[in-house]
This record gives C-alpha cells, sequence and structure tokens, in this order.
C-alpha cells in the first residue's frame, strides 16, 4: 500500500518555526548542536511537555507558510514509535473527559461543525504525531535537516565549519591542549524540494 501512495511517509517531521529564513537556521543550528529538540506543552492539553511531528508529505505541509518554515528534522515514523511517539486522538473538546488524563498529551480539539470565527482551526491535516519529552534526543544516523534550498545547506554547513574551526584554535591557543580537528556537520541535510 505505502508503495502506491503518495501521501503515506515512512517519515515524520518537526519543521520549526521561525519568523524568517534567517532565524529558522539559527533554530536548526542550535539544534544540531544540542543534539536535541525541546519539548513544549504550548496548545497541549495538560502539562506534559511534547515534541510535535507531522506525517503530511513536507512538500504539502510547507504550503501552510503561516506557522511553520520549510526547515526542520525528518526521522523515521517506526523509530518515533518504538521511541514513544503515538498520533494524536484528533476529538471534540467536550469529549476529552472521556480520555485517560495521563495521554491527554495526544488530544487535539477537532469539531468541523465549528467556523474560523468560533475560533476554532481545523488541523488534522497535520496528521500530527506527538512524543511527550522535555528534551528529545536526536541521534546522528537517525535525524535528517531539512533546508529549502542549498543555499540554506551552505550556510548551515559553513557556520558549523567556522565554530569548530574556532573551537580547535582556542584549544590549542588559549587552553594549551591538543585538540580534535574541526568536525563535520553530524546529521545528515536533505533540501525539501518545491520548498
Amino acid at each position: 500500500m505505502r508503495s502506491k501512495r503518495t501521501d503515506l511517509s515512512y517519515r515524520v517531521t518537526h519543521l520549526v518555526r521561525a519568523g524568517c529564513y534567517d532565524e529558522a537556521v539559527d533554530i536548526l543550528y542550535k539544534i544540531a548542536c544540542d543534539e536535541h529538540l525541546e519539548g513544549t506543552t504550548r496548545a497541549i492539553i495538560g502539562s506534559t511537555p511534547v515534541v510535535c511531528f507531522s506525517e503530511a508529505p513536507v512538500s504539502e505541509f510547507t504550503k501552510e507558510n503561516k506557522h511553520f518554515s520549510p526547515f526542520g528534522i525528518s526521522v523515521e515514523k517506526s523509530w518515533l514509535f518504538a521511541a514513544g511517539g503515538r498520533p494524536v486522538i484528533y476529538q471534540p473538546k467536550d469529549e476529552h473527559h472521556y480520555i485517560n488524563p495521563a495521554i491527554h498529551w495526544k488530544l487535539v480539539s477537532f469539531d468541523p461543525i465549528k467556523s474560523q470565527e468560533d475560533g476554532w482551526v481545523d488541523w488534522s491535516w497535520q496528521r500530527e504525531w506527538r512524543i511527550p519529552s522535555e528534551m528529545f534526543y536526536l541521534p546522528y544516523e537517525q535525524a535528517i535537516f531539512l533546508v529549502p534550498s542549498e543555499e540554506y545547506r551552505d550556510r548551515l554547513l559553513a557556520r558549523y565549519r567556522a565554530d569548530e574551526e574556532y573551537r580547535a584554535l582556542y584549544e590549542a591557543l588559549c587552553l594549551d591542549l591538543y585538540p580534535y580537528p574541526p568536525s563535520d556537520f553530524p546529521y545528515q541535510i536533505e533540501v525539501i524540494a518545491g520548498a
């Protein structure tokens, strides 16, 4: 089935929120250096911090660019599931009490009868996944960093390389250490087609 459908993916994607592309590069750079995504309780039911991903194809997801930039991190869906990630549960807010409070972090209000004038937005197109975590570690061999063009890939790589060269020089001159040579960017980077 998956091989015949373009709307299904083996991967899920965490796209960054940023006011501009330069800010998005800064966020990706910080994620690469920290080696984790930070959880949030923003717009989450309950107090459990989560990291959010989307199962929607990245090319479709980035069309809705008011909230997200075409920069992000992709991981295998099966790996995220094994780590505790799950698809969210879309249902009306007045039915949330039917769900065990221990998994309220999975709930997203869904009510297609209401209109945008009522303050309700249909987020179901995201086909969201979440994992409960304050700091979600990203192994080098698992995460793929996504950028909208080769220009931004090159900028991310150049920034990382410059900081690594500075680190090595600082260790040698200021700390009188034999430095590790500058390392390459630790994650694979892909350009999002059509972003």
